[in-house]
């Protein structure tokens, strides 16, 4: 299991680039528009296959995991995990010299670019994420390493895939609340939909007018001072604190140990390294 889940993982790569290849082809022949739209709705293309690859899969494996959640259930784990994620991020604008963040909009962009772009990124994007992050590797943590070390560990994977320093907060705050949810043995389609709320905030925002005439770099608007990212820092970790004292984790069985976590600890570390050149890059280019 720990295997697959590493080859997935780099197979979720391959399939965003794939498509966005595929959709730049018409660059090579005089037709190309906004690169930064079409680069959109290639890798969403390619992520949507994937996902309904991999969800098939993954039912047949574990039919549990698409069980139908209660509209409790399902409209409460947003109310926790969008505050705590923008507590996060909101944190990360502040304190970055130079934020930045992953939705690129064609300049002057209207509801005929907006709305494919919402379609990939808040309904597409969180199938393929939470089918992979929260189905298989997860699940690779957890039944080789214990429920307790599955929710950190498939958090922070999950934080580091973005590389984006001021996306990795932000992801690394829902993947927490969104493994601690799995851990009770929750729904993958409750964590596709909070994940799906998450995403379209921005483009809330981005309705509410927050963009400017030229284009929209949504991360750009975050100006708050030092002070208020370690409020928001704290109270991002506050409410993190809440949520796992009322949602306490179950009797962790022993796990499995058929197969090392190390593949998957290594490319924790790989990432890792990823993340951490990319910061150094905001920090270099703000000088």
């Amino acid at each position: 299991m720990v295997s697959r889940a590493v080859y997935l993982l780099w197979l979720f790569y391959l399939a965003a680039a794939a498509g966005t290849l595929l959709w730049l082809i018409p660059c090579q022949v005089g037709f190309c528009g906004e690169v930064g739209f079409l680069e959109q709705i290639g890798a969403g293309t390619g992520l949507l296959i994937f996902a309904i690859v991999l969800m098939r899969w993954l039912y047949r494996e574990a039919p549990s995991l698409f069980r139908r959640p209660g509209l409790r259930e399902l409209l409460g784990l947003p109310l926790w995990s969008v505050p705590i994620s923008w507590c996060f991020a909101g944190a990360a604008f502040a304190l970055l010299p130079r934020a930045e963040g992953n939705l690129d909009l064609p300049s002057g962009a209207g509801l005929g670019e907006l709305l494919p772009l919402w379609v990939v990124i808040a309904l597409v994007v969180p199938l393929a994420e939470e089918t992979l992050f929260r189905g298989w590797i997860f699940r690779a943590f957890r039944y080789n390493d214990g429920v307790g070390a599955s929710v950190w560990l498939s958090a922070w994977v999950f934080a580091l895939a973005h590389v984006l320093p001021a996306v990795v907060p932000y992801a690394l705050g829902a993947g927490l609340i969104w493994g601690r949810y799995m851990a009770k043995g929750g729904s993958l389609w409750t964590t596709i939909f909070a994940h799906a709320v998450g995403n379209s905030l921005p483009f809330v925002w981005i309705a509410l007018g927050s963009s400017d005439q030229e284009g929209s770099r949504l991360a750009s608007e975050f100006t708050a001072e030092p002070t208020s990212a370690l409020i928001l820092l704290g109270l991002g970790i506050l409410l993190t604190y809440l949520f796992f004292r009322r949602n306490p984790l179950p009797k962790d069985p022993t796990p499995l140990g058929a197969e090392r976590s190390l593949p998957l600890l290594l490319t924790l570390i790989g990432l890792g390294l990823a993340f951490a050149f990319a910061l150094i890059e905001t920090y270099d280019a703000s000088f």
